[in-house]
């Protein structure tokens, strides 16, 4: 970490002048790029940002968000959120950040226009939108 050298003039001693004098900076000699290998894959990029840790965090929360939406005998029968399935919903919503349709709905519909394979194959539209609405990251 760079710490500011002791002889930095706090904002309560600086007068200022219209006349140009020379200022003194210091090197940067720290290392700077990324601390970590770079991966070559987009699922690679997506563990970079959420860990296996996080991802459990919010699986936690969001169940827990389920149980205090749905009440104890409604969740019981609800099919619980997994780190698998949550890991699908996120790159999902990214993907359709990327192949934008009208609405959430046309994902799912049958006319090839519309239509997306890539997500209405792996995911029903009534569990994507279940999903999303109990998608919660804090308590």
């Amino acid at each position: 970490m760079y710490k500011l050298p002791s002889s930095t003039p706090s904002s309560s001693n600086i007068t200022w002048s219209s006349t140009l004098k020379r200022v003194h900076v210091e090197p940067f000699e720290q290392h700077i790029g990324p601390q970590v290998v770079v991966p070559c894959s987009s699922l690679g990029a997506f563990f970079l940002f959420f860990t296996r840790a996080l991802l459990e965090y919010i699986v936690l929360q969001s169940n827990k968000y389920a149980l205090e939406c749905m009440g104890q005998e409604k969740y019981e029968s609800w099919e619980k959120i997994t780190v698998d399935e949550l890991t699908a919903l996120l790159g999902f919503m990214l993907l359709m950040g990327i192949v934008r349709l009208p609405s959430l709905a046309d994902y799912w519909k049958r006319d090839e226009v519309f239509h997306y394979a890539p997500v209405a194959r792996r995911v029903s539209r009534n569990r994507f939108f279940e999903l999303q609405r109990y998608l919660h990251f804090a308590d």
